[in-house]
């Protein structure tokens, strides 16, 4: 049983994977990072430091939240010490959703490759096996990669995968009749509670940035306009007056807002309504890079 379990592990570091090539890239190039963005699968779909013209990491995957941000970026400090800017998502309900849980099955991921720990408890051995993190997951990761053969995943040396056009949008051929009846998972469930408790984390990552002399961009990703219209108005009040409260108290910290951006993106630059396609990243890209040159956050 463990050389079988030992064999699958060895298949599931072989797949084409986005941490595996972020690894590389910090191992080789960590000392030349100037920039990092860092987020939930929103900035995972939105970067593409391709298109930047400093040095630039992409931290950003899926369910991501602020408590995690927070141990990679103080956990690999050492490994990316010229970095300059640190670009944060911020999204419409991220302060009124729960942080990552200790058991939350990424942890192995950031362990392994990232030597992140993110479970609040001394580490193991067994931590560092991914199949065993999710078997569900790499089983068929496996299956689409060694028997079908349908892996589509194009990743560059980023570990930005630039074939990641699949989605409700373009089964809908990006036609705008059929966009209104695409479903779209958001959150408009209140919770004060949570509010007040990552509001509070959020200023203590911060002052952690600031103490460490870090320029940050607070961004809020674009969205489609379908998804805009089905905020819950009173989270989103909430979250715009923590922006409010941050950029005038850090003098480090500026809000670059896209959210609402609806002239520059259109419907083909997305994957679904809350996530933007190659294309749209690439647009979304050379605007932050823009933004960051200009008021000269990467030095």
């Amino acid at each position: 049983m463990v050389a079988a379990y030992t064999f699958v592990e060895v298949l599931v570091s072989q797949l084409p994977f986005q941490y595996t090539i972020i690894a590389d890239y910090i191992a080789s190039e960590g000392s030349k990072i100037d920039i990092i963005t860092t987020g939930s699968s929103q900035m995972k779909c939105a970067v593409n430091p391709a298109f930047m013209k400093e040095p630039t990491l992409n931290f950003g995957s899926t369910s991501q939240h602020h408590n995690t941000d927070y141990a990679i970026i103080t956990q690999t400090h050492d490994k990316l010490k010229n970095v300059k800017c640190l670009v944060l998502e911020v999204s419409y309900s991220h302060f009124e959703l729960p942080h990552n849980a200790p058991t939350f099955w990424k942890n192995n991921v950031y362990l392994k490759y990232y030597d992140v720990n993110n479970f609040d408890r001394t580490t193991y051995f067994k931590d560092k096996l991914i199949f065993l993190s999710r078997p569900d997951i790499y089983t068929k990761e496996l299956t689409n990669h060694y028997l079908k053969k349908k892996t589509t995943s194009q990743f560059n040396r980023f570990g930005f995968d630039e074939n990641n056009y699949n989605g409700s949008f373009k089964k809908s051929n990006y036609d705008e009749a059929k966009i209104p009846t695409v479903s779209s998972e958001i959150n408009t469930s209140e919770s004060l509670q949570l509010f007040k408790h990552n509001t509070a984390f959020f200023f203590t990552f911060l002052d952690y940035l600031e103490a460490n002399h870090i320029n940050v961009v607070l961004t809020s990703l674009p969205m489609h306009k379908y998804y805009l219209r089905d905020r819950n108005e009173n989270i989103l009040h909430r979250r715009d007056s923590i922006l409010k409260v941050a950029s005038e108290r850090y003098k480090n910290v500026h809000i670059f807002r896209k959210e609402e951006d609806t002239l520059h993106f259109k419907t083909s630059d997305y994957i679904n309504h809350n996530h933007l396609n190659p294309d749209g990243a690439k647009r979304y890209t050379e605007m932050l890079d823009t933004f960051i040159e200009a008021n000269h956050l990467q030095q």
